[in-house]
């Protein structure tokens, strides 16, 4: 597996993500091309390394439920990714996502896992002890860079906790 780092573009008015690889490249975008008030924004998703670019519509974040013994861990958020809930997507690729509190650090662990293989993970990133939010450290299977990528643009997006 290969180490990068994902985290949010700094364009303010239009907030895409990029994932780098260890020499600063970037290899993974996506880029917040076009915004809407009322209906989903058009974002370009971009393999560097391929070349490949395709165009999504990313709709708007919602929270849907909050329960349990601890609500905020438990907050479930989703919004559609080309008219489809993102979480039910990602399901459908046959991908699942075990999620937990890292035992290192103040943050997050996710790992994720096609076919009984775990072919990415990501880990809230921190500048010294602070955890930096939108920004994780990933590792990525070459094969799954582009689900990977997906999912955690998905998590990030979505400020989700625990994953089922």
């Amino acid at each position: 597996m290969n180490i990068y780092r994902f985290q949010p573009d700094s364009n303010f008015l239009k907030q895409g993500f990029f994932m780098e690889d260890e020499n600063k490249n970037k290899i993974m975008e996506a880029i917040h091309v076009k915004q809407s008030i009322f209906t989903a924004s058009e974002f370009k998703f971009v393999n560097n390394r391929t070349g490949k670019e395709e165009t999504h519509k990313v709709g708007k974040t919602g929270t849907w439920e909050s329960s349990g013994l601890f609500p905020l861990l438990s907050i479930k958020s989703s919004f559609k990714f080309d008219d489809k809930d993102i979480w039910k997507l990602i399901h459908e690729k046959g991908i699942k996502i075990e999620s937990k509190i890292a035992i290192s650090n103040i943050g997050m662990e996710y790992d994720i896992i096609k076919e009984g293989k775990v072919i990415g993970s990501a880990t809230t990133a921190h500048l010294g002890i602070i955890p930096t939010p939108y920004v994780y450290d990933v590792l990525a299977e070459d094969d799954y860079l582009e689900d990977v990528f997906l999912i955690v643009f998905a998590i990030a997006r979505t400020d989700q906790v625990l994953y089922s």
